[in-house]
Parts: C-alpha cells; sequence; structure tokens
C-alpha cells in the first residue's frame, strides 16, 4: 500500500513538474511572437512600399524608424523578462502603434490585412518547423531580413544587440524547453484561421483557415523570410504624411 501511495505521488509529483515548465515556457513566448511578427511586418511593408511606388527616401524612413523604435533597447529589455503573454488585442494594438510610428498612415481595413497576413506566415512556420532550433532559425532569418531593409549604422547596432537577446535567452535552450515554447506558441494562434488567398492557391491551407502540412516539409536553415510568399497580391493603401 505505501508503494502503491509513493508511486501515486511521484506521479503527481512529475504532472505538477511538467504544468510548471509548460508555464515557465510560456513565459518566455513574447520576444518571439513579437520579433517574428515584427519581422513580417518589415518584410510585407517594404514589398508594398514598392509596388505603390513611393518615392525611395519615405520608403526607408518608414522601414527605419519602425524598426529602430521596434529594437528600442530599453523596450527590448523589458521584453525579454520572464512575463505572461498580451492577449490578442493588446497584441494587435501594439503593432497597430507600432506601424504608425513613422510617417506612413493605414485605414483599418488595411490594417486588418497586414495584421492577418503577419500572423498567419507565422503561424505556418512555426507550424512547419521540424525540429525544435527550428524556431531560433525562424526568428534569426527575420532579423537578417530587417538587417537587409533598414540603412541606418543606429539599426544594425540595434539589430546586433537584439541577436545576442535571442541568442542567450533561447540558445541556451533544451530542445525539450523550446518545443514546450514552439506548443505555448502555437496554442496562442490555435483559434486564428484566417484564409490567406496564397495559402489556399498554393493548397498549404484549408478552407477553414486550417494548414495542411506535408509529412516532408522541411525549413530550409538558409530560407529567406517570405522568399515563399513573396507573389502574395494582399492590397494595404498606405498613405505617407
Amino acid at each position: 500500500m505505501l508503494s502503491s501511495v509513493d508511486t501515486g505521488g511521484r506521479r503527481k509529483a512529475k504532472l505538477l513538474l511538467s504544468h510548471h515548465s509548460a508555464f515557465a515556457m510560456s513565459s518566455h513566448i513574447l520576444p518571439l511572437l513579437f520579433l517574428n511578427l515584427g519581422g513580417e511586418m518589415v518584410y510585407i511593408l517594404n514589398q508594398r512600399l514598392s509596388a505603390q511606388k513611393i518615392k525611395n527616401d519615405k520608403a526607408k524612413q518608414v522601414l527605419n524608424d519602425i524598426t529602430s523604435i521596434m529594437l528600442n533597447e530599453k523596450f527590448l529589455d523589458e521584453l525579454f523578462k520572464p512575463q505572461k503573454i498580451y492577449n490578442k488585442d493588446a497584441l494587435k494594438n501594439l503593432f497597430h502603434d507600432l506601424a504608425h510610428a513613422s510617417i506612413m498612415r493605414l485605414n483599418e481595413a488595411s490594417m486588418n490585412k497586414l495584421y492577418d497576413l503577419m500572423t498567419m506566415v507565422f503561424k505556418y512556420q512555426i507550424l512547419a518547423a521540424r525540429e525544435p532550433r527550428d524556431l531560433i532559425l525562424i526568428s534569426l532569418n527575420h532579423m537578417d531580413a530587417m538587417r537587409s531593409l533598414v540603412q541606418t549604422s543606429q539599426v544594425q547596432k540595434q539589430l546586433d544587440a537584439c541577436y545576442y537577446l535571442v541568442m542567450k535567452m533561447y540558445g541556451q535552450m533544451t530542445d525539450g524547453e523550446l518545443q514546450r515554447v514552439r506548443f505555448s506558441i502555437l496554442n496562442f494562434f490555435q483559434d486564428i484561421r484566417i484564409r490567406v488567398s496564397i495559402f489556399l492557391r498554393k493548397g498549404v491551407q484549408n478552407n477553414d483557415g486550417s494548414f495542411v502540412i506535408p509529412s516532408d516539409l522541411t525549413i530550409s536553415y538558409d530560407m529567406t523570410v517570405g522568399n515563399r510568399f513573396k507573389r502574395t497580391r494582399m492590397v494595404v493603401k498606405i498613405v505617407l504624411t
């Protein structure tokens, strides 16, 4: 009887430890959410600024301003502290403010389309990851894409600092810890099923907004952010003031 009770106690202890570990990892997902969604936003805006033939100096100003504010040193210091994840509305509002931090203005419909594409592309990338450490590679790819689009030395230094913070926090995690971070991100996106035309045409998304993940799908370590979906025709109307 004592042996049975002891076994049950150990089982409960393992269960509690598992829940504690999951909570600990969920408190580390905000930096990845923010940086990867931010990287997608910068990439998409660059496409749209180019497609709408916005003057080069103004386009550069928009991308530099947004990236500089996104990677503000004090903000990043707070971002990388373990904390509860923002609710979905708060995170969307954060990116709304960020998108309007420069001379660019988006109407409500355009902002919604922009955010929908950001979230669904990142969700697909996380779903498609075959190994836990792909989570780090996806994040570094986004930062590399931002690095290629911004011009000022100040923003380049901010990206260097951000790269260091990402590797310091996530590079030391075990595969199991990174997998729990991945699951926490997927849980955050679980009920977000927005149909994206490019996904539907390529057959990677169902009509209900869920994704089709082929068993042989891999993410190349040298994959350029957005290269799989660069032909998207999402219309985001941009007004520069």
